[in-house]
């Protein structure tokens, strides 16, 4: 979690409190990379969808 602070993809709020309590959010820089990271799963699902499709044509004629 520190490393994603010190990129800038989070910031973190200590609420000094007990028992201990943390919060992170999202930076707009890290807002920018989750959407680039679902574009990228959605693409490989998609790849995966037709390859499994592919192999189904395949092997059942």
């Amino acid at each position: 979690m520190r490393e994603l602070e010190a990129d800038g993809l989070i910031t973190r709020h200590d609420d000094h409190q007990v028992p201990p309590s943390v919060t992170y959010h999202l930076t707009s820089l890290g807002k920018d990379l989750a959407m680039t990271m679902n574009q990228l799963f959605d693409w490989g699902q998609e790849l995966y969808s037709k390859k499994e499709k592919s192999v189904w044509e395949i092997t059942n004629p």
